[in-house]
C-alpha cells in the first residue's frame, strides 16, 4: 500500500539507533513483490503491543529522480521485551515516558513490507528510511537503515533486485557500557577474557564504551532467517585497558569478537535497494541487404533471449519507422524485416523489453545501377563498389560483401569475308558470389548492337545500330561462381532467294543457319565495332557494355578485277535449264542489289 510521506499530519524526526533500534532479517521475492521484514523498537517511550500502539512504514526514494514512495507494514508477533529491558527492572510501566524503574512491553514489534515490483524502475537505487509512528506519545521517527549480512540477489523478468549494504564501507559505534565481548553470535556464547585484570570484573572483556570499530569481519544471526532473529557483528579488536573497572576491547584487527547490532550505531553508507536490468536480450547480428530503389528489401536480425519473453522490434530507415512488431520467443531466433527501401541510409533496430532498450545500426544500400564499358581486347572482372550485404556483429564489427560480374565474348576480334556470318563466339555472364546465399539473377537481359543488317532481317534500330535480343541459357552453379551462356537466335536462310529471316518459316526452301549474325553482304571492307550489352545484372542491376570488333577482309567473290559467271538453274517441267552470263564485279553487285 502506498501513502504520502507525512502521516496524520506528523513530521518524521531523523534519529539514530540509540533511539530507534532495528534488525533487517529478510529480503526476498514473493510473486510480484519484494518482501522485507525484521523488527524494531524504540527506547523507553511506550508499549509496542499492536496496531493501536504503533505503526511501521518504509520510505523508498529514487536516488536519481528523488521521487519517494511509502509503504505501511503488517505487524508481526515478535517479542523483544526481554532483550530490551534492564534486567533489574521487574515492573511493567503503567504509562508512557515513565520515570520509574519499569520496563515496556515490546510484544508486537515485527514488521513486514511488501513492495510491488512495478513500483521499481530498472537500473535504479533507492534509499531506505524505516519509520515508526508511536501512537500513544504521538511521536514519529525515521532512520536510515543498514542491512549487513543480507547479500542475496533475486531475478525476475529481466531485473535483478538486491538489498545492498557494503560491509567494507561501514563502521559501528557501540552504545552500551556493559556490552560483553562474546565468542559467537548470541548471548549463549562465552564471554571472552583478556590478559590483564580490572577491578570490577577481573579478566572478563567488555567492548570499549562509545568506541568506534572499523573492521567488520562478518555477520551472524541468532535464529537464522527468522523474522525475530538478532543480528550480531564479528568485530576486529585488540586488548586495551581498564575503563570503569572493566577490561576493554579497542578498535584493531588482531583479535575478533561478537556484539549485537541493536546496541550499535552504523556509520558509512546505508543500505539501498538496487535494481539492475539484466541483459536478457543480446543482439548477435544484423544483416542488411541491398535492393533496387523503391523495391522491397530485407534485413535480418538475430536475437538471443535467456528467458521466454515478448519484445518490441522497431526498425528505422534514416530515422523513419519502417517496422514495428511484437515478438515472443526464447533462445536464439532470427527475425526478417521487410520494407520498401527509398535510398541509401542508416538502418537502425531497437529491441525493447519492459526494462531496457537495445540498439544496433548498419548502413544499407540501394542498387547502384551503373554502366561499365569494357574494351574489346580485355577480359575484365568487375567488382561492384556498392556492397550487396552488410553484416554487423555483436561487437560492432562490420563486414561488407560485394559481387563480381563479367560479360565475356571470345574471341573479341573476328575476321570474315562479305556475306559470311560471325560464328564460333563463346559468350557468357559470370557471377562471383560472396556467400552461398547469393546467385546470378535470372531476370538479367542481354542484347547485341550491330552496325548493319541484311534488309530482310528487319531488326529494330536503336541509336543507329541494329538491336538483337540474345537468348540466355540456364544458370550453372560452379564452386565459387555462377555462369550463364547466351547466344544469337537462329537465322533462317532461303536456299532459293538467298534471303535471311529471323522468324520461323516452314518449307524445304529454308534451312537453319544457326545462332550466327550475318552482316550485310555488301558492307565495305574494313573493321566494324559492335557490342554485347548485359543489363539488370546482379543485385546492383548494373549494365556492362562489351566492345567487340569484326573485320571484313575479303569480298564475297574474291578479287574485284576478275570476271564472274552467274549460273541460274530452274526446273520447269522436270527439265534443267542452265543460263550462263559473264559480268564484271561492279555489274554483279548492281544486279544483286536489284534482285
Amino acid at each position: 500500500m502506498f501513502f504520502p510521506n507525512i502521516v496524520k499530519g506528523l513530521t518524521y524526526e531523523n534519529v539514530d539507533q540509540n533511539t530507534f533500534q532495528y534488525n533487517i532479517n529478510n529480503f526476498y521475492l514473493d510473486g510480484n513483490h519484494i518482501v522485507m521484514n525484521g523488527w524494531a523498537v524504540t527506547n523507553g517511550h511506550q508499549h509496542l503491543t499492536g496496531n493501536d500502539t504503533h505503526e511501521y512504514s518504509l520510505v523508498l526514494t529514487d536516488r536519481t529522480t528523488n521521487i519517494s514512495k511509502t509503504y505501511i507494514s503488517t505487524l508481526k508477533n515478535v517479542n523483544k521485551t526481554n532483550l530490551m529491558k534492564t534486567h533489574e527492572y521487574t515492573v511493567v510501566c503503567s504509562s508512557y515516558y515513565s520515570s520509574s524503574k519499569c520496563y515496556y512491553l515490546y510484544t508486537m514489534v515485527g514488521f513486514e513490507f511488501r513492495i510491488p515490483l512495478s513500483d521499481l524502475n530498472g537500473d535504479a537505487e533507492y534509499n531506505l528510511k524505516l519509520r515508526i509512528y508511536e501512537k500513544q506519545v504521538n511521536r514519529a521517527m525515521q532512520i536510515s537503515i543498514y542491512a549487513l549480512g543480507i547479500d542475496n540477489t533475486y531475478e525476475k523478468d529481466g531485473i535483478r533486485y538486491q538489498l545492498y549494504s557494503d560491509i567494507n564501507k561501514t563502521s559501528v559505534t557501540l552504545q552500551s557500557t556493559y556490552l560483553v565481548v562474546r565468542s559467537g553470535p548470541g548471548q549463549n556464547y562465552a564471554q571472552k577474557t583478556t590478559n590483564f585484570w580490572c577491578s570490577y570484573n577481573g579478566y572478563d572483556l567488555y567492548w570499549y564504551p562509545l568506541g568506534t570499530f572499523t573492521n567488520i569481519i562478518g555477520t551472524g544471526r541468532t535464529n537464522g532467517n527468522s523474522i525475530d532473529s538478532e543480528l550480531w557483528l564479528n568485530l576486529g579488536y585488540d586488548n586495551g585497558w581498564c575503563v570503569d573497572g572493566k577490561a576493554r576491547a579497542v578498535n584493531e584487527s588482531s583479535l575478533n569478537g561478537w556484539a549485537p547490532w541493536v546496541f550499535m550505531i552504523g556509520n558509512g553508507t546505508p543500505a539501498v535497494i538496487k535494481t539492475t536490468t539484466l541483459n536478457t536480450i543480446s543482439i548477435d547480428e544484423l544483416r542488411t541487404y541491398t535492393a533496387k530503389k523503391n523495391t522491397q528489401t530485407k534485413a535480418l536480425i538475430t536475437l538471443k533471449s535467456s528467458l521466454n519473453q515478448t519484445v518490441v522490434i522497431k526498425a528505422y530507415h534514416n530515422n523513419n519507422l519502417v517496422y514495428n512488431e511484437n515478438k515472443t520467443f526464447n533462445g536464439t531466433k532470427t527475425f526478417r524485416i521487410d520494407y520498401v527501401i527509398p535510398s541509401d541510409g542508416i538502418f537502425r533496430v531497437e529491441v525493447i523489453t519492459p526494462y531496457k532498450t537495445y540498439n544496433i545500426s548498419s548502413k544499407i544500400y540501394i542498387s547502384e545501377e551503373k554502366t561499365y564499358e569494357i574494351n574489346s581486347d580485355t577480359s575484365e572482372i568487375i567488382t561492384i563498389d556498392t556492397p550487396i550485404l552488410v553484416v554487423t556483429d555483436k561487437t560492432g564489427k562490420i563486414t561488407e560483401y560485394k559481387e563480381k560480374i563479367m560479360l565475356s565474348a571470345i574471341p573479341y576480334k573476328f575476321d570474315l569475308s562479305q556475306g559470311r556470318g560471325i560464328s564460333g563466339i563463346t559468350s557468357a555472364i559470370s557471377y562471383w558470389y560472396p556467400l552461398e546465399e547469393f546467385s546470378l539473377n535470372s531476370d538479367y537481359s542481354v542484347y547485341a548492337l550491330y552496325p548493319s543488317q541484311e534488309d530482310t532481317l528487319n531488326y529494330k534500330i536503336v541509336d543507329g545500330k541494329v538491336k538483337v535480343t540474345l537468348e540466355k541459357d540456364g544458370i550453372i552453379r560452379k564452386s565459387n561462381y555462377d555462369i550463364s551462356y547466351f547466344h544469337h537466335p537462329n537465322i533462317l536462310l532461303s536456299v532459293i532467294k538467298g534471303n535471311l529471316y529471323k522468324d520461323s518459316l516452314d518449307g524445304y526452301e529454308y534451312y537453319n543457319g544457326g545462332g550466327i549474325w550475318y552482316p550485310s553482304w555488301n558492307d565495305d571492307l574494313g573493321t566494324y565495332e559492335y557490342q554485347y550489352i548485359g543489363t539488370n545484372l546482379g543485385i546492383n542491376k548494373i549494365t556492362i557494355i562489351r566492345n567487340l570488333t569484326y573485320t571484313i577482309n575479303s569480298t564475297m567473290f574474291g578479287s574485284e578485277t576478275g570476271e564472274f559467271k552467274i549460273k541460274r538453274i530452274e526446273t520447269p517441267n522436270n527439265l534443267n535449264v542452265i543460263y550462263r552470263k559473264t559480268f564484271t564485279y561492279d555489274e554483279l553487285q548492281r544486279y544483286l542489289k536489284e534482285i
